[in-house]
């Protein structure tokens, strides 16, 4: 019942993706989504969309989503979905809690009190110039630091109680230099669920790529073979998700997707290791002599008591907060 429901909605294609590709364009540019979703069935359902892929500043978009009073007994459901971004690193953040006891409703479908949403961040940079004593620079290595972590929580009180949750990242790192391709591709989800068939138990999978790979180790690319004679495009794309269902009985579970400090460009040291003599620069990035010097974004979910002074006892409501 739930845990089918859960996959669905955390199996949206939302994907990591770097690229460096050939490009005559001289101007960066930030695209971002947020979305969150949730329903207590006393409430109608809340659904707020934001998107904006012609961005050319840094943004911060944020969005709350709760159905039902957190601080009562009564079936809630929260969603916050956010990200920050600017021309070198990203921070996305989605979580999902659903709690309490669930409404006295009579009659199928039996509907879960229930949040989902998601948050991903697009970085493009396409002046980067790379110099040096010649126009074919071999054995270049490209560094993308990514912090970040996945955690599910599914608490059933009540013997008759459904609760499960889920939080999913894609990631997808692709190099296309002169035509050779190098890549990074796959997806890590984690569930936890309770029920009165199964009891409790947990998954967590990770696909392609992703096997053998720690959340928080940098992800390296190359060696490839670069070249002076044309400008190159970097592209930066990371997304979450999560969702919670609670049916049934008295209960808590959570999904929380948390990369809110954050995927960037190295902060120290160069970005690209290049050979002696080489270097590479971009304007719209700040990239100087092979080092990026802006300071990488960073996001975080408001303590519960900010929220709860946010609620004044208003019930279903969303709240946006943006800046681009």
């Amino acid at each position: 019942m739930g845990r089918a429901n859960v996959i669905k909605r955390v199996a949206a294609v939302i994907v990591v993706v770097v690229c460096l590709l050939p490009s005559s364009a001289g101007a960066g540019e930030i695209g971002y989504e947020v979305r969150a979703s949730v329903h207590n069935l006393l409430e109608p359902s809340q659904f707020e969309r934001r998107i904006d892929l012609f961005g050319t500043v840094p943004v911060v978009e944020e969005i709350w989503q709760v159905a039902g009073d957190p601080g009562t007994a009564e079936g809630y459901a929260t969603h916050y979905s956010g990200v920050a971004a600017n021309y070198g690193s990203i921070a996305v953040i989605s979580e999902a809690t659903s709690g309490g006891t669930y409404p006295s409703v009579s009659g199928p479908p039996f509907n879960p009190v229930e949040a989902t949403g998601s948050a991903y961040g697009l970085v493009t940079i396409d002046d980067l110039t790379f110099s040096g004593p010649s126009n074919v620079i071999p054995g270049v290595t490209l560094t993308v630091n990514v912090s970040g972590y996945l955690d599910t929580v599914a608490n059933a009180i009540t013997s008759n109680n459904w609760v499960d949750s889920a939080a999913r990242v894609d990631i997808r790192v692709k190099l296309n230099s002169g035509g050779s391709i190098h890549e990074f591709d796959g997806f890590r989800v984690i569930r936890a669920e309770e029920n009165p068939n199964d009891g409790f138990f947990t998954s967590d999978d990770s696909f392609h790529d992703m096997v053998g790979y720690t959340l928080g180790d940098p992800i390296v690319i190359g060696p490839f073979t670069a070249f002076a004679t044309s400008a190159a495009t970097l592209e930066l794309f990371l997304g979450v998700s999560s969702s919670t269902d609670l049916t049934f009985g008295e209960g808590f579970t959570r999904g929380s997707s948390q990369f809110g400090s954050t995927m960037s460009l190295p902060t120290t040291g160069p970005v690209f290791d290049l050979p002696a003599g080489f270097s590479v620069n971009s304007a719209s990035a700040n990239i100087v002599n092979n080092e990026w010097l802006n300071t990488p974004v960073g996001l975080a979910i408001p303590v519960p008591g900010t929220l709860m002074v946010m609620l004044g006892g208003m019930g279903a409501f969303v709240m946006r907060r943006g800046r681009g």
